[in-house]
């Protein structure tokens, strides 16, 4: 029973910056003898050294024999949070294969690893592909979720002592493997040596099960009942119910590889390419849409959400019908939503078929901008996942390009990336030093947005804090940041002078900062960072164009006032910041505001 992502991704499939047939095979099964020879082949050099705990618990999950006997699992398992209801289908196949569907009332989309690549199909039919950063050399003949039991150089299973929780004096395995950003802990109950809790960290987000209802399925303890608590200010815990759970079924290997045809649903013009306007308000970018043939509304352009989201009051307009059961994950924690379905998305002459959005109420958010009601919804992954996009932030300008009939001959640098749950991350240098994934995120106000947790994990944290405090918004709400001094941001060899750079007041690494103090990534790179570039976005292959203007060597600072202010390209001055507590602050200053005059200072 495969527990450890699934409400995770669940939760993230919205995570937003600006505010995630019979099958058969030739050989099913492998017998008991030599499957359990070929385990003890495979896991370290010798069973003394292993720890004793760990033998123990290994008898407790049936033994060795028992376990490697086991080619694959095929599990139904039921998941519930607030009023998401859903099915998990999950498919594994020793030693490295995973197949994973899941179904709820608002969200549903299949993803898999053959043991080389990742692989995620979303409910919009777009596939996404990344190599397996939790890929063994030389794996154990046994499911992934019992490579533990057969410890190698790779996988290292510690011994850690007693910990007491709630009166309970647990036993706890340290365990520590390829693609794992902190050890994981397994406290095992001090009698029956079974997992009764686990705390690890998947995506950088800090998690921890409750295991419950043990059941003995052919000789294998499985748990009945996990409820799964992700370390998110505002995010439910999620429980996970097994249905079903079946050993050795035949499969072909087949359905653990990525999708290979997936029907095109974006129609573009005779042309090829569509060219619309972009519209700059403080740091967020907006541009036009169509919806169900009617409009323009205005959304902004988020690389950073991971799906497209409708105003509340605009899908009722529009009489679309609304599902509720969905969390948005933003910098302010977890609100809830809807998902409703549109027939058609237009972007200027693009046309994208029957998509589904998620909807929530946006009024707050348009407050915190300050924008007007004209603003709408944001355009997240579903449209980067479609077009070649090039945003050009000096001419305000948004080209969107078939990927089939795209290519590029022009000055741009390109910088290859990975798309995780639909957000797009390239790797980054801080001061020439540090180095980690940088998320690309349109959406976010400001410049680089450091994360706590990875800057904790990486031993530099207390190089970068700051005394300075001010708010950002998003989506869940506000959170405090500190700016801090950067020196240089390097992307794809290009060094960015001194970006605007901020970091979650209080965040030390656990669940201080929400999305923003993962572990996962070193920074979220935003707007201020972006628009120095004329920059392409080519999700289908996973990659960033970066073409240098005379920007990117322009340190930005705050002006004493304590506001920044940006200029749009029909020489307009918007307020893009103001700090709490300033004098620009108590002169009533807001994001968003348009400076008319300036008159000179005496």
């Amino acid at each position: 029973m495969r527990t450890r992502v699934f409400s995770l991704l669940i939760a993230t499939a919205l995570t937003s910056g600006f505010f995630s047939a019979i099958l058969t095979s030739a050989s099913p099964t492998a017998s008991a003898a030599s499957a359990a020879s070929a385990a003890s082949a495979a896991s370290t050099p010798s069973a003394p050294e292993l720890p004793e705990l760990l033998l123990r618990h290994r008898d407790a999950m049936g033994g060795a024999d028992r376990i490697a006997a086991i080619q694959s699992l095929h599990a139904r398992i039921h998941l519930s949070m607030l009023v998401l209801e859903g099915t998990i289908e999950s498919v594994s196949h020793a030693p490295d294969k995973t197949w994973t569907k899941i179904e709820t009332n608002v969200i549903g989309y299949t993803e898999g690893s053959n043991g080389i690549t990742r692989w995620k199909l979303d409910q919009n039919g777009q596939v996404t592909t990344r190599d397996d950063d939790r890929r063994l050399t030389a794996p154990a003949p046994v499911l992934p979720d019992f490579q533990y039991l057969f410890p190698n150089d790779e996988i290292r299973v510690t011994d850690t002592g007693s910990e007491t929780i709630d009166g309970t004096a647990y036993r706890v395995l340290e365990i520590d493997a390829p693609g794992y950003n902190l050890p994981r802990k397994k406290y095992l109950h001090p009698d029956t040596l079974l997992i009764m809790r686990e705390t690890g960290e998947e995506d950088g987000i800090t998690v921890m099960m409750v295991y419950d209802d043990y059941r003995l399925i052919d000789g294998i303890p499985m748990a009945g009942t996990i409820i799964q608590y992700a370390q998110v200010p505002g995010m439910p815990p999620t429980t996970l119910t097994l249905e079903s759970a079946t050993f050795n079924e035949p499969l072909a290997v087949s359905v653990f590889s990525p999708p290979e045809t997936i029907e095109k649903d974006a129609v573009f013009p005779p042309e090829h390419t569509v060219t619309v306007p972009m519209m700059i308000h403080g740091d967020h970018t907006l541009i036009d849409v169509g919806i169900n043939g009617e409009g323009p509304f205005r959304f902004i352009l988020d690389s950073g959400a991971a799906a497209t989201i409708i105003d509340r009051s605009l899908a009722d307009q529009l009489n679309l019908e609304r599902v509720e059961g969905m969390h948005v994950m933003g910098i302010g924690g977890a609100e809830a939503i809807d998902k409703v379905t549109v027939r058609e998305l237009a972007v200027g002459g693009l046309r994208i078929d029957t998509i589904d959005m998620f909807c929530m109420d946006m009024t707050e958010i348009v407050r915190m901008l300050g924008m007007d009601e004209s603003f709408k919804g944001i355009v997240g992954y579903d449209v980067f996942a479609r077009a070649v996009m090039r945003l050009d932030y000096a001419e305000q300008t948004l080209m969107l390009t078939d990927p089939d009939h795209f290519t590029y001959d022009g000055p741009g640098i390109p910088v290859t990336g990975e798309i995780i749950n639909n957000l797009i991350y390239v790797e980054g240098t801080l001061d020439g030093e540090v180095k980690g994934k940088i998320r690309i995120d349109t959406g976010a106000a400001g410049g680089l947005h450091l994360h706590a947790g990875y800057l904790k994990k990486m031993g530099v944290l207390d190089r970068y804090q700051g005394n300075v405090e001010l708010e950002m918004y998003g989506a869940g709400g506000k959170h405090a940041i500190r700016l801090v001094h950067v020196k240089t941001l390097t992307m794809g060899g290009i060094d960015i002078r001194e970006p605007m750079s901020t970091i979650m007041a209080g965040g030390d690494g656990d669940d201080a900062g929400g999305i923003l103090s993962t572990a996962e990534a070193m920074g979220t790179a935003g707007t201020e960072v972006l628009s120095r570039f004329i920059i392409w976005f080519d999700y289908p292959r996973s990659r960033l164009i970066m073409e240098p203007t005379e920007r990117v060597g322009i340190a930005r600072r705050m002006n004493r006032a304590g506001m920044f202010l940006t200029e749009n390209a029909e020489g307009q001055v918007f307020v893009s910041m103001v700090l709490k507590g300033s004098a620009a602050d108590d002169a009533g200053f807001r994001e968003g505001d348009r400076i008319v005059r300036m008159e000179k200072l005496r």
